[in-house]
């Protein structure tokens, strides 16, 4: 993934369960909004963080943007959305010079 859309998605990748795991460690509504899918899939991931996985995360450079990410994930988790088509999506990908 990184030499296709670079070092920062890639990490915002790397990210994404972590981020899961911080959220439901740190906010307890958090929990609760989560389908039954990532609540099966957050107990294989490892839980809530210890305190010092805490801190690992809040010391990730790109930590802030992960978690807003993953509310953006969990909020489009919505039975019958109706969302663009990748094709939308190409034009202001590339003009960030990503190679698609």
């Amino acid at each position: 993934m990184r030499p296709v859309l670079g070092p920062r998605i890639a990490g915002l990748v790397l990210l994404h369960v972590p981020a899961k795991r911080y959220l439901v460690t740190t906010d307890p509504r958090y929990h609760h909004e989560l389908d039954q899918g990532s609540i099966i899939s957050l107990e294989r991931q490892g839980g809530v963080l210890s305190a010092d996985e805490v801190s690992d995360f809040e010391n990730e450079p790109l930590a802030a943007d992960a978690v807003v990410l993953r509310r953006a994930d969990e909020g489009g988790k919505v039975p019958g959305l109706a969302v663009p088509d990748l094709a939308t999506w190409l034009a202001p990908l590339r003009s960030h010079n990503f190679r698609l």
